[in-house]
């Protein structure tokens, strides 16, 4: 079985990964930042 703290972890985790990809979503360079190319913004 996971620790229960380490389950919360991961959600932490989980959880500002997806803002990050929220904030490229936002900005519309997503695309580019899969690309490898340099972004116009930064994430929020």
């Amino acid at each position: 079985m996971i620790r229960r703290g380490a389950a919360r972890e991961m959600r932490a985790i989980f959880d500002s990964m997806c803002g990050v990809l929220r904030g490229y979503l936002a900005d519309g360079d997503f695309i580019d930042a899969l690309a490898g190319a340099p972004t116009a913004a930064e994430p929020r």
